[in-house]
């Protein structure tokens, strides 16, 4: 395992969990060529989604600006709003995670379901899906 500070998800192909600041895990498997798909893994003291700890496609996935950085959060003066990008995830940004909700694929205007993290404070590369993570 590694501990990068910033991962293009389509281009480096592998297993990253990001470690959020409210304990929350979240899993990207990029490494089956086509769409990448993602697993949330709530903290017990987070809130409980109804998708959480089962595999989705990922179909978008957001970074945000930095807020968080050396164990606090960022003044709002001191954060960059404009300092955002798709496919990448990095320590200190919160993130969105975009799926399609099976529940909503008749919906009048949208069928997409997304999750927003916490801000990172860690990233690992796994080689293998991890043992607490449920089977996709």
């Amino acid at each position: 395992m590694s501990a990068p500070d910033v991962i293009e998800v389509l281009t480096e192909a592998g297993i990253y969990e990001l470690r959020t600041f409210s304990g929350t895990r979240y899993l990207i498997d990029s490494r089956l060529g086509g769409s990448p798909r993602y697993a949330r893994i709530p903290a017990e003291t987070a809130p409980h989604m109804r998708l959480d700890a089962d595999w989705h496609p990922l179909q978008r996935l957001e970074c945000g600006p930095i807020a968080w950085a050396d164990g606090d959060f960022l003044d709002r003066d001191m954060i960059d709003e404009e300092d955002t990008a798709e496919w990448c995830i990095r320590v200190g940004s919160s993130h969105r995670l975009w799926t399609t909700d099976p529940q909503l694929l008749h919906a009048p205007l949208t069928d997409k379901y997304f999750v927003t993290s916490t801000p990172c404070v860690a990233l690992t590369v796994h080689d293998e899906i991890p043992a607490w993570v449920p089977a996709p």
